[in-house]
C-alpha cells in the first residue's frame, strides 16, 4: 500500500505534429471498510479541450476502436469552460474493487522552451510549464467521490504529457517539472520554525506512463494515436511540492511564506549557526 498520494501523472508520447492522443487516467476503487457501500458517484473536472467522447471518435476516426470502458456509464456534461465527467456504481461490496480509465484527448502542441527570467518566476504555474522543453499540454483533473455512507473525498492530480517515449529521457524532465511547482525557489537547507498547523512541504509520487499506441488515420487531423491501457510502462518517482496553492499563488519560498515574525527568527538562528561553524 503507497503511504504517499498520487498527485502527478506524466504521460510520454511521442507524437506527430497535426495529430492527436487519446489516452487513458487510470483509477481504482476499492471498498476496505467491512461493510457494503451504496450508490457510490465518481466525478471528474477538467478541461473541455481534453474531454473525449463517443461523438467525436465517430466524428474524428475513419475506423471503430473501442476507447471507453464497456462495463461503466459514463456521464458527461459541459458548462463552459469546465467538462464534468461522472461514473455511477449502485454498491461496492466489502473488499471489492473497481478499475477504470477515462479517456483523455490530447492535442498536439508545439513546444515553448526558453530560460525562465527572474520576472517570468513570477508568473502562474501554467506559464512555467509551458517553458519546459518536449511538454505538449498540462492541466488539472478535480476528482470527487461521493457515496451514501462514507464521508465524500477528493483530490486533485497534475495531468502532463511529454513528447517523450524513453524512461530515461523522461526522468530527466522530474527537475523542470519541480522546478516550475516552486517557481525556482526551493528551500534551503536549515531549521524553519513553522507552526505546527501549516505544513511546509508536501511528499508526493508521480507515475509515469509511456503506453503503447495504436496509429490510427483520422478524418479532420492527419493521425490520431490511442493509447493501450493494458499495455504501457513506468513507474512512480518522489515529488517533493510546496504545500501552498501553487496553482493560483506564486513568489513564494518556505521562508517568506508564514509569519514574518517567525521567518525573521529562523535567519537568525541560520545566521548563528553559519557564525558558529565558521569558528571552528
Amino acid at each position: 500500500m503507497l503511504k504517499k498520494p498520487i498527485s502527478t501523472i506524466i504521460f510520454g508520447a511521442s507524437l506527430s505534429p497535426h495529430s492527436h492522443g487519446y489516452f487513458a487516467l487510470p483509477f481504482c476503487l476499492e471498498n476496505t471498510t467491512r461493510l457494503p457501500i451504496h450508490n457510490i458517484r465518481l466525478s471528474l473536472y477538467y478541461s473541455p479541450k481534453n474531454l473525449l467522447t463517443e461523438e467525436m471518435v465517430q466524428r474524428e476516426l475513419s475506423q471503430k476502436v473501442r476507447i471507453f470502458p464497456k462495463d461503466f456509464d459514463r456521464q458527461v456534461t459541459v458548462y463552459g469552460d469546465v467538462a464534468y465527467v461522472t461514473y455511477e456504481f449502485p454498491i461496492m461490496r466489502p473488499g471489492e474493487k473497481f478499475v477504470l480509465a477515462d479517456p483523455l484527448k490530447v492535442p498536439f502542441h508545439k513546444h515553448i522552451s526558453k530560460d525562465i527570467s527572474d520576472a517570468e518566476k513570477e508568473a502562474s504555474l501554467f506559464e512555467r510549464m509551458k517553458r519546459i522543453e518536449h511538454l505538449i499540454d498540462f492541466f488539472p483533473v478535480d476528482i470527487f467521490l461521493y457515496s451514501e455512507n462514507c464521508p465524500p473525498q477528493s483530490q486533485r492530480i497534475n495531468v502532463m504529457c511529454f513528447n517523450i517515449d524513453s524512461l530515461d529521457d523522461l526522468l530527466k524532465m522530474s527537475a523542470p517539472v519541480l522546478d516550475a511547482f516552486w517557481g525556482g525557489k526551493y528551500p534551503r537547507a536549515g531549521i524553519y520554525l513553522i507552526p505546527p498547523w501549516k505544513k511546509s512541504i508536501k511528499f508526493e509520487f508521480g507515475e509515469i506512463i509511456i503506453p503503447e499506441l495504436q496509429k490510427v488515420k483520422g478524418k479532420t487531423t492527419q493521425h490520431i494515436f490511442i493509447e493501450n491501457p493494458l499495455e504501457a510502462s513506468g513507474g512512480l518517482i518522489d515529488m517533493v511540492l510546496p504545500a501552498w496553492d501553487y496553482y493560483t499563488e506564486s513568489g513564494h519560498d518556505v521562508e517568506t511564506y508564514y509569519d514574518p515574525l517567525l521567518s525573521a527568527i529562523t535567519s537568525h538562528i541560520r545566521k548563528l549557526r553559519a557564525k558558529k561553524s565558521s569558528k571552528r
